[in-house]
């Protein structure tokens, strides 16, 4: 039994042997598959990206930045006016329960038809105050569209801003492109104009052919003068290298500078356009935030002086100005006087 068991042991040794040399090849494959993926996590991801995905990037990053920057912005805003909710919900509950406790006190105090007479015109008054109050809240919703139209009509001028500096950005790598195509076209025109000058003052060495030379072979014998002619054939052969179509090739790069000097001016008056609309869009977004805050404002007194008799109500923006341009909307604040 201990010798068919050693026999089976055997013969099972083999393929065990082949299936454990098959799983350490597979493990030294694994292990360079690893190695290759952790060469690849190391490696920075923007040097493996092409120049349109780079270009994605950015844009995405730009983006990104400016959707942050809005949405602190707008959470700002936010704040404040949920600040200013509470602080007129507080001022409108304590006038109106003291107001109550006062007319309580003063029908307790009064005869019956006086009160009647007190109810009436309590009654009326509170009819005036709730249209005034439809009014006002006409008004302040007229007031919020408004708002929302204006921040609909800046996120779209935003919007085409990108896109404007998206083209700015382009134009200026083309820009960056035909210069450089320009100073390699300025190199081969200047070294040129080196060999064409040295071909000139050669061919002013040689000078013009004497009348001497006609008379010297004349008598010459022809098969002398074949024997000359591919002696100086011979000789001519050593400057076979010259470039013959030097003065064409010149002529031609000479027009492609003037298409590219054409192209560089079209490029800078394009540059001036873009530049004058981005002033003009800030222009606008300016105005629309201040147009929208002179509403708000107005209608913010109107209702400051109803709600607190005898008092006076204004919110004022701080600005920071350069000139005529303004720079920064700095935090709103409002004053009191009574």
């Amino acid at each position: 039994m201990s010798k068919e068991k050693i026999q089976s042991i055997d013969r099972s040794r083999s393929s065990k042997e082949r299936s454990l040399n098959q799983l350490k090849s597979n493990l030294e494959a694994l292990q360079s598959t690893k190695e290759g993926f952790e060469a690849e996590l190391h490696q920075d991801l923007l040097s493996s990206l092409s120049v349109t995905d780079q270009k994605e990037v950015d844009i995405l990053t730009d983006q990104i930045r400016n959707l942050t920057k809005e949405n602190k912005e707008t959470f700002t805003r936010r704040m404040q006016k949920e600040a200013e909710k509470n602080k007129l919900e507080n001022t409108l509950n304590n006038n109106l329960i003291r107001r109550r406790d006062e007319l309580t006190q003063a029908l307790q105090e009064i005869s019956v038809e006086d009160r009647k007479r007190e109810l009436d015109n309590c009654r009326s008054e509170l009819k005036n105050v709730e249209g005034k109050i439809k009014s006002l809240d006409k008004s302040v919703g007229q007031a919020e569209k408004k708002l929302q139209e204006a921040q609909g009509k800046l996120k779209q001028l935003q919007e085409n801003l990108e896109k404007y500096k998206i083209q700015e950005r382009e134009c200026q790598e083309k820009l960056n492109e035909d210069s450089k195509d320009l100073e390699k076209l300025a190199t081969k025109q200047n070294t040129f104009q080196s060999k064409v000058s040295e071909c000139v003052k050669k061919i002013r060495e040689l000078g013009s052919i004497p009348s001497e030379a006609f008379d010297k072979y004349t008598n010459t014998a022809l098969k002398e003068l074949y024997k000359q002619l591919e002696k100086a054939n011979q000789q001519l052969k050593q400057y076979a290298h010259v470039n013959k179509k030097a003065l064409d090739q010149f002529m031609s790069f000479s027009e492609q500078k003037e298409k590219l000097v054409l192209r560089k001016e079209e490029l800078d008056v394009g540059y001036g356009k873009i530049e004058e609309l981005m002033d003009h869009l800030e222009h606008q977004k300016t105005e629309a935030i201040l147009f929208t805050f002179r509403q708000v404002t107005k209608y913010f007194s109107e209702v400051f002086k109803k709600l607190v008799p005898g008092g006076h109500g204004q919110l004022v923006m701080q600005t920071g100005s350069r000139g005529n341009e303004l720079v920064e909307l700095l935090p709103v604040s409002f004053s009191l006087q009574t």
